[in-house]
């Protein structure tokens, strides 16, 4: 029995003493996390401090600090260099892309130089002109309302604007219009059902179509008498008239449908959209910019040489949005009458060539960083502007015959201020002159690889994501139009303009003859070969 109780209290010892030594070893454990949480607390509370004190210090300090993006990416690049350890060449290709940032004002807008490599299906000389025709397109340093025709025409108009009985002439317009959601809507046609007077139906039928008149109170009858006078103000030239002007905003809406941007776009901007494409070339006189700035034009000097055809289209538009009788935005909000002047004014100054370039290099690097954000105002008006751009060239990816009678009125055109600068002892360009340029396949063969091809790859290439038949529609009859006029420039001295029919480039006389009168100081009739008369007019 002692031994069984000795042993007995010699265990209760040995765990008496476990478990005293256990207890100072949780109390040494406890006490040590306590000392290194208020450490913690203490070096938490010092950083707290120290952010406080830089924020007051930013907050007193006079001076803001403002970074632009080429300087963040220039910061970022020098840290690489820095904390990486680089191989030689890639840290002068570092180098070299900080020197880029540094100095270049437009990076998006490509350095354009004579000499480079060709195609090898182009010669030399072709080369040579593409290369003049694309530096002189980027250069950027240097009424009363009128009352429609006929009967005929009023009962065209009237039942877009009612729903009463149609007449056959109503049913004929309806028979046109179920072919508006085509690609290869032939606008030609509209303008001979209508008498002159495409843009007026087409614009009438999409403010319609997208429920624009009741979205925005829109007063449909000033709205009538405002694309009246825009049309009005197009001008008797061959190319830049009411027509195109119809089927850039006609393309803009098969767009928007078959791009599916509608299902993002916000209804004020579908609305600068529409209104935009209507108005982009309003009062063109038939020659460009360069021109312009040349002879000192009024133009030129009011816009100080930027972007003068465009600010002109805007600024002259809206002269005529300020009639009583056209101002069909007068119940709209204020503050949507702000923003949607801000996109339209940003659209047509996009359709100006000499931004082409810096326009299609954003949008190119946003597509392919997949940055591209549909939530983002920004961005939405950023694939508006490239979409409207696509629209105003997009005769180039239309059926041949489409394109070849587009093509031949702007070769026209081109003539036509061609002759003007020889009479003002200007030398015109070689693609300019009717007596030196007789290849145009040359000059549109450049203009479709150099403008027309990339612009339309890349939009597509956003686009198809909602409809893949667009990359057929569109960039496979781009690619024929192409192989046309690659074989067209195997025949030198091809006379397009001479191959047409006159009919083709003459430009229909849609004016009234009060409204001749009224622009009689500023444009005579064209001919039946769509020349001008009187090669010394006002432009």
């Amino acid at each position: 029995r002692l031994a069984s109780f000795c042993y007995s209290t010699h265990r209760y010892e040995l765990h008496a003493r476990k478990s005293f030594i256990l207890g100072l070893k949780a109390e040494h454990d406890k006490h040590k996390l306590e000392q290194e949480k208020n450490k913690l607390m203490e070096g938490t509370n010092k950083i707290r401090e120290d952010i406080y004190k830089k924020l007051i210090e930013k907050i007193d300090s006079p001076q803001v600090e403002i970074s632009s993006p080429a300087e963040m990416m220039i910061r970022l690049l020098k840290k690489l260099q820095e904390q990486v350890r680089l191989p030689p060449r890639a840290f002068q290709m570092v180098n070299k892309i900080i020197t880029i940032l540094a100095t270049s004002n437009d990076i998006f807008k490509p350095q354009i130089q004579r000499g480079g490599r060709s195609r090898k299906s182009v010669s030399t000389s072709t080369s040579n002109d593409i290369h003049s025709w694309i530096l002189d397109l980027v250069q950027v340093d240097r009424d009363p309302i009128l009352p429609l025709n006929n009967g005929l025409q009023e009962g065209i108009f009237s039942a877009t604007m009612t729903h009463s009985i149609p007449t056959a002439e109503q049913k004929v317009r309806d028979a046109i219009l179920s072919k508006i959601d085509e690609y290869n809507f032939d606008m030609f046609e509209v303008d001979t059902f209508t008498g002159g007077q495409p843009l007026l139906l087409v614009t009438i039928s999409l403010f319609h179509r997208y429920d624009m008149i009741r979205k925005f109170n829109i007063d449909a009858i000033k709205l009538k008498n405002f694309i009246t006078e825009i049309e009005a103000g197009y001008n008797n030239v061959p190319y830049h008239n009411s027509i195109h002007a119809a089927d850039v905003l006609r393309s803009v809406h098969y767009f928007i449908k078959e791009g599916k941007m509608e299902n993002y776009m916000k209804p004020l901007e579908i609305l600068a959209s529409l209104i935009g494409s209507a108005i982009h070339d309003f009062e063109h006189p038939g020659v460009n910019n360069n021109f312009l700035i040349a002879t000192n034009h009024e133009y030129a000097l009011t816009y100080n040489d930027r972007n003068v055809l465009e600010n002109h289209h805007i600024a002259a538009a809206y002269r005529v949005l300020q009639q009583k009788d056209c101002n069909f935005l007068a119940d709209m909000k204020a503050d949507q009458r702000m923003m949607l002047r801000k996109n339209i004014i940003q659209i047509v100054l996009s359709t100006d060539l000499a931004n082409h370039f810096e326009e299609l290099g954003k949008f190119k690097t946003s597509v392919e960083s997949e940055k591209i954000d549909k939530a983002d105002m920004m961005t939405r008006n950023m694939i508006t502007k490239i979409m409207v751009k696509c629209g105003d060239l997009g005769h180039a990816t239309k059926h041949l015959d489409q394109h070849m009678r587009w093509t031949k009125r702007i070769t026209e055109e081109m003539f036509s201020q061609g002759d003007k600068e020889k009479i003002l002892g200007i030398k015109p360009k070689s693609y300019m002159d009717r007596e030196v340029g007789k290849n145009i396949a040359k000059s549109q063969l450049g203009f479709l690889r150099v403008i027309v091809q990339p612009l339309f790859l890349e939009f597509i290439k956003f686009v198809k994501m909602e409809n893949p038949k667009l990359d057929t529609i569109c960039i496979k009859q781009l690619e024929a139009n192409i192989k046309y006029w690659e074989n067209e420039a195997k025949h030198i001295g091809t006379p397009l303009a001479d191959k047409s029919e006159k009919a083709d480039i003459r430009v229909p006389d849609k004016k009234s003859s009060e409204d001749i009168k009224k622009k009689k100081e500023r444009t005579e009739h064209t001919d039946k070969t769509g020349e001008s008369n009187d090669l010394d007019e006002k432009v």
